[in-house]
Order: C-alpha cells, then structure tokens, then sequence
C-alpha cells in the first residue's frame, strides 16, 4: 500500500508541475470559467491515476515503466487547447516547454532514488522528496519568466508564437540526444544530473534575453507608430491652419470691400429703392465666404484628425455621423495619446468603408466624458470579412502585415492599456465596432 501510494504521488507531482507551466502563464487568457477548468481537471487527474492502477495491476511498476506512463500521459496535455481555444501557438509553445522541464525534476527524482541513501527502504519515497522540492524551487522563476515573456508577445504577433516554440523544442531534442531517460544505466552517472542542471539555467537565460529582446523590439515599435503618428499629426495641423489662413484672407477681403457695400445700400435707403436694396443684399450674402472649417471638439489637435478623416469620408460618399465631447485638455492624457486612438480607428474605419461594393457605407463617431473616463467609439460598416488570431481582432492592414505585429489596433490597446483603460472590439454582421476607454486622472 505504501509504493502503491508513493507511486502515485510521483505521477501527481509531475502532473500538477507540467500543468502549471502550461496553464499558469496564460490563464488571464481562458475562454472558460475557473471552475469549469477546476472539474475537467479533477476528472482528467481521477482518470489518470485509475489508468495507473490499472497498468500496475496488469504488469506491475518499476522505474522505467514509470518513465514510459509518464511520458504517455502527453495526450492529457492537450487539455489547453480546450482552454486556451483562441490561442493555439501559444499553446503549442507552452507544450513544448512542459516536454522540456517535466524530464528535469523527474529525472532527478528517480536518479536520486536509485543513487542516494542507499540501501533505502522505500527509494520511491527519495524520489518523490527531491522531485517535490526541485518542482518548489526551481518552478516559481521559470513561471515568472513565462508570464512576462507570454505579456510582452502580444497575441496579433501571430509570427513570433510560430516560431518562438522552437526553443524549448531544440533544447528537448539535445536532451534526448545527450541522455535516454528510459535507460537504467544512465540513472547511475553525474552526467546524467548535470546534463539536467545545465538545461534548466540554460533554459531561464534563453527566456531571459528573449523577454528583454521582445522588450526592444515592442518598445522600437511603439516609438515608430508614435514618430508616424507625430509625422501625421503635423500634417493634419498644417493643414488646419492653412484653411484657417484660407478664410482669414477671405475675411480681410470682405473687410476691405464692406464699406463699399454699406455705400450702395445706403444709396440705395436714400432712394427709397427697397426692392433693389433687398436684391442687392440677397446677391451680397450669397456670395459671403462661408467656413470650411467644422468644429468637432474643443480639443483642437482631436478635432484636426478627426476633420481629416471624416472630410476624406464624405470625399467617397460616405455618410457620417460625428459627434465629440473631448475637453481641450483631457487631464493626464497626451494630446497625442488621443489623437493615436482617434487616427488609427478613423483610419481603419474609414479603409474598410473604401472596401465594400454595392452596399451602403457609413461611419458614425462617439466622444463623450463620464467623470474621470473619456470614451471613444467608432462604428462602421465593412464587408463583413475579418480576421482573428489569439483572442485579438485584425483589420485588414494587420491581418497582410509581413511581421505579424499589426501596430494599428495594437497601438491603441497600448495607448489604453497605458492610461488605466481598454480596448474592445464588436462585431455584429456587416458592422465593426471599436471602442477606447481612458482614464484621464492617471496611468
């Protein structure tokens, strides 16, 4: 009854460590409710240890066939791809890190039950003391690196989860090359234990420079989409201003040609000629100057992107609907910041809108303020094609981009993410909504 219950603990420990390492570092990310995921667990682990029972009484256990369940118990790894549906590659390359770390403590364990205290009345028990306390030590700061490895790869970097997996995948394969864990002989040599020690760090440095690289290159990406952004930024205000030197120059010309029109009317008062007089007022306001300029919002350097887009709207006869409520200062939010968000939804909204055929397009923009949260909303009509990876939504721009990283929408949740709010993204038909939340009293 002891072996059969230490047995049992050995299988249990390696079971709950690779789960971990599999489930932990995306679990914000689940698409089914805890406890759901609590049961489907309990069941999977009650099968397991019966299916244990079961080989044991048909051909009894040693280490090595131990080993052998242990490894067939793989299958019972796909259990993520369930819970994680919307995240496939970053499922593949959470797999491939439990292939790699499970061989790690096990391995260890059952080295040091054939190899210390002996003779040992129970080594199954050795086993399970050193795989329990390696799993305790040794799994905390490779879950550490995993989650913030796993938060600095967004889910639209569809191309670096295709590839990334094939780290822990390379060092699993020179772990099989260099040592069979299946072979009892191995179990007797120091090789056997430093080749394990030396993957692990190997393992945790890799992770390591990889998070920091990502780090580099999301931090690169962000500072170019905000040197475009400014780029735009400028363009649109040059272009504001130059109509509203437009109308000025308009404005002294009216100016300088009022007193001449005051004369005619009054000429035309002393006469007593009201009907020419109200002809000639007629023509005269017909050909006032009338503002092109729209005001859409207090804040100016909004008001500016959101004119440049919209105007580019109506140009291909697309019905609009605007109306903003965004304070000229929006507290602790950048003015870029908001015009980021603006840009990059107005943009894809109105690329989406150029793109249908034969169907009525339109664009309908919201602003308003709710105490210290500014929300923007933008909701268009689109072909009703789109696509998906990882939970997260691409506009078509992202979906075609050759680095899978998408920095529009990307941009946006960042800048969200940044000043305490969020993104969300509805898709109801031929209709996509975009909404942004800020808040404007602190990142």
């Amino acid at each position: 009854m002891t072996e059969l219950l230490l047995e049992l603990a050995c299988i249990l420990i390696t079971y709950f460590a690779s789960h971990t390492v599999v489930i932990f570092p995306v679990w914000k990310k689940r698409d089914m409710k805890s406890r759901t995921v609590f049961i489907m667990y309990c069941c999977l682990t009650l099968f397991y240890c019966a299916g244990f029972l079961i080989v044991k009484q048909l051909w009894g256990v040693d280490f090595r066939l131990l080993q052998l369940y242990m490894v067939l118990s793989i299958p019972l790894l796909l259990t993520p791809f369930l819970v994680f549906r919307k995240r496939v590659w970053q499922n593949v390359f959470t797999l491939s890190i439990c292939l790699m770390y499970g061989p790690i403590y096990n391995g260890t364990g059952m080295y040091a039950g054939q190899n210390w205290f002996q003779p040992a009345a129970h080594p199954l028990l050795i086993a399970d003391i050193v795989m329990l306390s390696l799993a305790v030590t040794t799994l905390p700061p490779l879950l550490l690196l995993l989650r913030q490895l796993c938060d600095n790869i967004d889910a639209e970097q569809t191309k670096v989860w295709r590839v990334i997996w094939l780290l822990p995948t390379s060092f699993f394969v020179l772990f099989l090359l260099a040592s069979n864990p299946f072979d009892a002989a191995s179990f007797k040599g120091y090789t056997f234990l430093a080749l394990r020690v030396l993957i692990y760090f190997a393992i945790l440095l890799t992770f390591y420079l990889l998070k920091t690289s990502l780090q580099h290159v999301y931090e690169n990406t962000r500072l170019k989409e905000q040197a475009r952004m400014t780029e735009n930024q400028l363009y649109l205000q040059r272009e504001q201003y130059a109509r509203l030197a437009e109308n000025e120059e308009l404005a002294k010309r009216s100016r300088h040609d009022i007193r001449h029109h005051l004369a005619v009317m009054l000429g035309y008062n002393k006469s007593g000629d009201g009907e020419k007089l109200g002809e000639y007022i007629a023509e005269l306001s017909g050909a006032m100057p009338a503002s092109g300029e729209k005001i859409y919002c207090m804040n100016s350097a909004v008001n500016a992107v959101a004119g440049h887009y919209i105007a580019g709207a109506e140009r291909h006869g697309i019905r609009t609907d605007v109306r903003l409520d965004v304070p000229e200062k929006a507290g602790s939010v950048p003015d870029m910041d908001l015009c980021v968000i603006m840009g990059n939804m107005l943009e894809n909204a109105l690329e989406a809108c150029r793109r249908m055929e034969g169907e009525e397009q339109f664009i309908k923009v919201r602003a308003v303020v709710d105490g210290i949260f500014l929300t923007i909303v933008v909701e268009n009509s689109f072909d009703g094609n789109w696509q998906e990876d990882g939970g997260a939504y691409l506009s078509r721009k992202e979906a075609s981009n050759i680095r899978g990283s998408g920095v529009g929408l990307s941009s946006v949740r960042a800048v969200c993410e940044k000043h305490g709010g969020m993104m969300r993204i509805e898709i109801n038909g031929n209709t996509w909504k975009s909404s942004a939340l800020v808040n404007m009293k602190g990142e």
